[in-house]
C-alpha cells in the first residue's frame, strides 16, 4: 500500500487534506440548501402577504357593515336611514370584489372545488365561543 510508505508527516496532512475538503463541501452543500429554503420562502411569504391582505378587507368590511347596521337602527330620518344602506351596499361590494380577487389569485382554492369565501362548517366544540 501506498499510505504505508508515507512518513507519519505526511500521513497527517493527507488526512487533514481530507477533512478539510469535506468541510468545504459540506460547507457549498448548505449554501446551496440555504439559498433554495430563502427562495421558497419568499414564495410562501408573497402569496401569503396577498392572502393575509383580503382576509384583513373581509374583516373591516364586516366591521364597518356592523357598524352601519347599528347607525340605521339609530338614525334619526330616513336620508340618514339611505345613506346608511348606500354604504352597507357599497361595503358588501369591496367584500365581494375580493372574496373574487382571493379566488383568483389563489390556485389552491381552485383545486380543492370550494370557493375561499364559503366557510367551512365548525364542530359544535370549536365553535364556542372563546374567552379572551
Amino acid at each position: 500500500m501506498r499510505l504505508q510508505r508515507l512518513n507519519v508527516g505526511q500521513r497527517l496532512v493527507a488526512g487533514f487534506l481530507v477533512v478539510v475538503l469535506c468541510m468545504v463541501a459540506l460547507t457549498a452543500l448548505g449554501v446551496i440548501r440555504v439559498g433554495q429554503v430563502s427562495d421558497r420562502l419568499t414564495v410562501i411569504n408573497e402569496l401569503n402577504s396577498v392572502k393575509q391582505r383580503y382576509a384583513i378587507n373581509f374583516r373591516g368590511s364586516v366591521h364597518d357593515r356592523a357598524i352601519a347596521v347599528r347607525d340605521v337602527v339609530l338614525a334619526g330620518s330616513a336620508q340618514d336611514v339611505q345613506a346608511e344602506l348606500v354604504e352597507i351596499d357599497r361595503l358588501a361590494e369591496f367584500y365581494a370584489d375580493s372574496a373574487e380577487e382571493l379566488t383568483a389569485s389563489s390556485p389552491t382554492t381552485a383545486r380543492s372545488g370550494r370557493r375561499s369565501g364559503t366557510p367551512t362548517r365548525r364542530s359544535s366544540a370549536s365553535s364556542r365561543p372563546r374567552c379572551r
